[in-house]
């Protein structure tokens, strides 16, 4: 069967096929994800970009993390940001995944993978509220102390209107301490973060 980059249907259907190939033969599929994605990423419909941005955000697992899917989803959502795209929507879903990635990508310890995604989100809308729940704790994860105290500094009394979940940022990043914590992802610092949230 011949496909090219107008297919990104195809190209991640076939994606999936060999992470299913890898879990019941254990044969080395890294070459095939590799050839798929260098399709996808080809792609210059948004529309097209924003759905493997998608596939690679919620397709992250213990399997699919060894692909490189966070690495691949970065890299959409640069190339997204790179085609000066104004639609509003398209760079809301950009917001969207990519402050996701950066949240997801703590659980596997990519801590490169977080900062750079939550940059991406902020540079793409810089109104979603959430990145500036992630983009603190990626500076933490990359041991950048400075940088996210400046940030919890700056965000934790501003009202939280996503939900009614919280009413400022301040118990936004308490819950999303407790979260991580009950996961057992922690950083020597959480503790000394919650004393400043505490002035």
């Amino acid at each position: 069967m011949k496909f090219d980059t107008l297919h990104g249907p195809i190209t991640r259907r076939l994606t999936e096929l060999s992470i299913e190939k890898y879990q019941f033969l254990k044969k080395d599929v890294n070459k095939e994800v590799d050839k798929y994605f260098y399709l996808m990423s080809k792609i210059d419909d948004p529309n097209d970009l924003i759905n493997s941005l998608s596939f690679y955000v919620n397709g992250m697992d213990s399997t699919t993390i060894n692909y490189g899917y966070a690495e691949k989803a970065i890299f959409i959502g640069s190339k997204l940001l790179e085609s000066d795209t104004t639609d509003g929507y398209i760079r809301r879903q950009i917001a969207f995944y990519c402050s996701n990635l950066s949240f997801q990508s703590l659980d596997f310890k990519l801590y490169k993978s977080s900062l750079d995604a939550v940059i991406i989100a902020i540079k793409a809308d810089s109104t979603y509220q959430l990145s500036y729940t992630n983009l603190p704790l990626a500076y933490l994860f990359n041991n950048r102390y400075s940088d996210a105290e400046k940030e919890y500094l700056k965000w934790k009394d501003k009202p939280w209107t996503v939900d009614n979940s919280a009413k400022t940022f301040k118990e936004i990043f308490l819950i999303d301490f407790a979260d991580l914590e009950s996961r057992g992802i922690t950083h020597p610092d959480f503790e000394k973060v919650k004393e400043l949230l505490k002035k």
